[in-house]
This record gives structure tokens, sequence and C-alpha cells, in this order.
């Protein structure tokens, strides 16, 4: 099993908008050192307004190597569905996944069972 971990790129709101800058001192040395201490982690990548500012491969994995991660897209999904509710692009997670299709093209004619 390998560990993923994905930040999606949106545009920013107004609101959120910052200056230019280095990136937030948030331990990155730290948390490279404690990727190490995980068996099942491959790799860990950081990336700030488009630079990677840090990447790190652990237990014998490489940049250009192909890793089975699994069902990473449910992480994906997820942490896009926490950014659409934020910015009121959807209601929340009780909000009916059919109400973005059109329900015509959904509707499935009986088939009737030949014997």
């Amino acid at each position: 099993m390998v560990i993923a971990v994905f930040v999606a790129t949106v545009p920013a709101r107004a609101a959120d908008t910052q200056p230019a800058g280095p990136p937030p001192a948030v331990g990155l040395d730290a948390a490279a050192k404690a990727g190490g201490e995980l068996p099942r982690l491959h790799s860990l990548l950081v990336s700030w307004r488009g630079n990677l500012i840090l990447e790190r491969y652990y237990n014998g994995a490489r940049a250009g190597q192909p890793a089975n991660i699994k069902s990473a897209s449910k992480s994906v999904i997820s942490a896009l569905v926490g950014i659409a509710i934020d910015r009121r692009l959807i209601a929340g997670v009780t909000q009916p996944i059919a109400s973005f299709f059109l329900v015509e093209r959904f509707i499935v004619e009986p088939i009737a069972a030949v014997h």
C-alpha cells in the first residue's frame, strides 16, 4: 500500500490572494524526516505557488518509477468537493449527484427477459 497526498491547484478567490513571497515556515525538513520513518511512503512532494519546494523519495522509490497508488481518486475527489463546498459551488455533501446531470440521459428503459 502506498500513502498518497494530493493538493489540487484551483483559482484563488479575491479574498485568498496574498502577496508573492517565500513559502510559510512549516517545517519541511521535519516533514521530510518524518516521511523517511513511514515504511509504506514512497514519495513526498510539496509545491508552493507552482514551484516544487520539496521532493523526497523513500524505500527504493525513484522519480520516474510508476507507483500503484490504489484508489487515490477518492482523495482527489474529496479534496475537490471540499473546495467546491467552501466556494459555495455545491450545497454540501448531501446534495444528490444527479442534480449535476441531465436526468433524462440516465433514465433506463426496462429490458424484457427472453427465455
